[in-house]
């Protein structure tokens, strides 16, 4: 099912909203630190990064709610996509997984596994949301 011009560049900002803080924190929390008077750490503007990247995560999943009745059970019906559709779907559902895992499971064994899985999985995502988008981009 062929989504709406406008519904197309409202998901699309907030998806690139989401991925560029997304990207942004990958890089902050792993290569970029500040010297203080306790030596090493975080960069100050992480925090905000975060926040932001939830929040927008948020929307995201709020879209996805959206999508599932507007364009994957149409799709479904239609039988258009069925493979790389369900594959965006469970992309989605492993990243919100993670990213609860990533905010519950605190300083344990599951958070550093939880915090790889995520970050490489999401920075994945676009090329997997293209692939599934290649005969419309045509």
């Amino acid at each position: 099912m062929k989504l709406k011009k406008q519904e197309k560049k409202y998901l699309g900002l907030i998806f690139l909203a989401t991925y560029l803080t997304g990207a942004f924190l990958f890089i902050l929390s792993r290569w970029i630190r500040v010297t203080s008077s306790v030596g090493q750490q975080h960069h100050p503007v992480e925090p905000w990064v975060r926040i932001c990247h939830t929040a927008s995560a948020l929307i995201i999943l709020m879209g996805l709610g959206y999508m599932l009745r507007a364009h994957v059970l149409p799709g479904l019906k239609l039988k258009e996509r069925i493979r790389s559709g369900l594959s965006v779907l469970s992309i989605f559902g492993v990243l919100t997984i993670t990213a609860l895992g990533i905010l519950y499971s605190g300083e344990s064994t599951w958070n550093g596994f939880m915090t790889q899985s995520h970050d490489w999985i999401g920075l994945g995502m676009p090329a997997l949301l293209l692939f599934h988008a290649r005969k419309r981009l045509k």
